[in-house]
């Protein structure tokens, strides 16, 4: 598996899902997403989007027969205008993503280039207004977004409420970054994916572990969680190494060979090598 295969999407609080090649992996979706899976086999996740009242749009490949297929739970009420998009492209070509504040969102169809939004920034700024075509887009808190463009490029505004989003897209170059997702109702909680295997999330402790203990089956994919990273920055200060950009193979070799018997403990030391698959 590579990264191209990962899909994850926050929803309220506690809430999101994993979708990589072995199984598809949530926690406390609501009620009606798994009452309609279970009676819809699901092959690879395309689009999930889930607000903080449990409304819900999912575009999915179907396992049985490879045909795309999609689900909606309160759309038309709570999303008029994103509702009347979609049946106008096919729910199930289009990507949808949910802003923090009650009819904030924005949904593509990565086929046509179509799109749709209620966002204040995205309208401020007109960055959808453009030729270019949109893979993916995500937003946040403090009218955040982030767009992957098709052709590799990015286009993101989150430095206020996820910072260390920002400073990693800004050390990325076109083509590096696969798949970003945003935690609308969580500030400086994300996950994204790059071209070179490494995946950073950031989310609350069990979230972390539960990501990385699945993708750490995968020995061509590397998960940075923030105990993670905030190890490495301490330690890298202790070193006098520089923690801008500590993620580094030469420090994570220098730890292994020289300190991992004494400065840190042996499952701080694993949790470099684990998250390698």
């Amino acid at each position: 598996m590579s990264v191209y295969d990962l899909y994850f999407a926050f929803g309220k609080p506690g809430t999101y899902l994993l979708d990589h090649t072995k199984e598809c992996c949530d926690q406390r979706l609501p009620r009606s997403y798994y009452e309609w899976v279970d009676d819809h086999p699901i092959y690879t996740v395309k689009s999930l989007a889930v607000n903080a009242n449990d409304t819900i749009f999912m575009a999915w490949d179907d396992a049985d027969d490879g045909s795309w297929g999609a689900y909606n739970r309160g759309l038309a009420r709570d999303y008029p205008i994103l509702y009347d998009f979609l049946q106008g492209e096919g729910l199930e070509k289009c990507r949808v993503a949910f802003g923090p504040d009650p009819g904030d969102f924005v949904a593509i169809n990565p086929e046509t280039g179509s799109g749709k939004y209620v966002h204040s920034a995205l309208s401020e700024h007109r960055v959808l207004k453009t030729s270019r075509r949109v893979k993916h887009c995500s937003l946040g808190q403090d009218d955040a977004y982030v767009v992957v463009w098709a052709d590799g490029g990015v286009t993101w505004a989150c430095a206020t409420g996820y910072p260390e989003l920002s400073d990693i897209l800004g050390d990325t170059r076109q083509g590096d970054v696969v798949f970003v997702a945003l935690n609308p109702y969580r500030r400086n909680e994300f996950f994204i994916a790059l071209a070179d295997g490494i995946v950073h999330i950031r989310a609350s402790a069990l979230a972390e572990k539960h990501v990385l203990n699945v993708l750490r089956d995968y020995s061509n994919i590397q998960v940075k969680t923030s105990s993670v990273t905030h190890r490495k920055q301490s330690l890298a200060s202790r070193l006098g190494f520089s923690s801008s950009r500590d993620e580094t193979k030469e420090f994570t070799q220098f730890i292994m060979k020289e300190v991992a018997g004494g400065i840190i403990s042996t499952a701080i030391a694993a949790t470099f090598s684990c998250t390698v698959m």
